[in-house]
């Protein structure tokens, strides 16, 4: 990429063309561009590899960066592959410890086809023609991505970015790995933090009508994708909204954007996810527990069934109650050999029941992800 003395605009030099924050590879001729946030690498073709047979009966083409793999189909352009990997690099750049932990979990980012839906890739074949509470299709509302597991996707389409797609230049695939960071590569303290910010966000009045107000994890996303866009106004003419990056967002959410500028910048240590296997205790223990008033650390809780019939996990309120808000019938339940996985908050208390309601074990979530397996009555 050089600066053109004659226009006064960066182009991209070479057979490269423009695609959201950068220079790619490409065929065709140069394009000019705004100034860019950040240099753009070009790779050559011989990194992209090629699996035959294809991973999973569906991945044919495969690019790295460190130990995180790109995947797409073999219909998937090499461009999007890199485009994919400058999205990952810039969040990555000066955060080495969020790259170690996204590698120890495996994540992995796949790139949904130009000609394909969000529910061709194997991972989400199980959602073709499933509708959310909303109402909306699957692959409607993933247009731009998802994450499932350690598993996140983008489009192609989104990161070349072609005009005239609904999301066009607005940078879904930066929003996508946002929930990685926070989901996979943070550890409960820090993203405790990210609940008390986001709290005190919307207490402040920002985000009012917007997508980040709908909860914590969509808010520390959309943090991610306007933290990392340049601010310019090329785009403004299309929609206002796209001349909104890293400067805006300073001025709109100061508070969330030192979050994710510490966060970003390796300032903030993002800790180490960690699941512990939880001790469970007696039934009769039931009678003394107390949920913890006030955790603001958020724990995910997996019941495993060893036994040979049904159970349930109750949770033991404040005052020592059996959760008063739902009936029994509506409690989380899994049958012999299934897991019951309840998201809670490090200091929650539950008992786990059979499916008449007698109580079999008593539990507490920890400040780590914890794990309980369930063989019958605890002594």
């Amino acid at each position: 990429m050089r600066l053109s003395r004659k226009t006064g605009v960066w182009v991209c030099a070479g057979a490269a063309v423009w695609v959201a924050s950068g220079c790619v590879a490409s065929r065709g001729g140069t394009a000019a561009v705004g100034a860019p946030a950040a240099s753009v690498s070009t790779a050559p073709v011989s990194e992209v590899e090629t699996l035959r047979p294809p991973l999973l009966g569906f991945y044919g083409k495969r690019l790295r960066e460190g130990g995180i793999p790109i995947l797409g189909h073999a219909s998937v352009s090499d461009e999007a592959l890199f485009a994919a990997r400058d999205r990952l690099r810039r969040i990555l750049e000066h955060a080495p410890k969020i790259r170690h932990n996204l590698e120890a979990r495996g994540h992995e980012l796949h790139i949904v086809g130009l000609r394909q839906f969000t529910s061709d890739l194997p991972e989400h074949r199980d959602q073709r023609g499933a509708r959310r509470d909303t109402g909306e299709l699957f692959d409607w509302h993933m247009i731009g991505g998802h994450i499932v597991g350690n598993l996140s996707s983008c489009t192609e389409a989104t990161l070349l970015p072609i005009v005239g797609h609904r999301l066009f230049g607005t940078g879904p695939c930066i929003h996508e790995l946002g929930h990685a960071v926070e989901l996979l590569a943070l550890s409960n303290v820090v993203r405790g933090r990210i609940i008390a910010a986001y709290r005190h966000s919307m207490e402040s009045g920002h985000w009012k009508n917007a997508h980040a107000a709908k909860n914590e994890h969509e808010w520390f996303a959309e943090l991610t994708r306007y933290y990392f866009r340049r601010d310019d106004d090329a785009l403004a003419f299309y929609d206002p909204s796209l001349s909104r990056g890293h400067e805006w967002l300073r001025q709109a959410d100061p508070e969330g954007f030192s979050l994710v500028d510490d966060l970003y910048m390796g300032l903030t240590d993002p800790g180490v996810p960690r699941t512990q296997a939880l001790h469970l205790g007696p039934a009769s223990a039931e009678a003394s527990l107390r949920s913890r008033k006030g955790s603001e650390i958020p724990s995910e809780l997996r019941v495993r069934n060893v036994t040979t019939a049904e159970i349930r996990l109750v949770w033991v309120d404040y005052e020592g109650r059996r959760d008063p808000r739902l009936p029994f019938e509506r409690m989380p339940a899994a049958a012999p050999g299934g897991t019951i996985v309840e998201s809670s908050w490090a200091g929650h208390t539950f008992v786990i029941t059979d499916a008449s309601g007698r109580g079999l074990c008593t539990v507490t979530a920890a400040e780590d992800d914890g794990v309980a397996e369930v063989t019958g009555a605890c002594p």
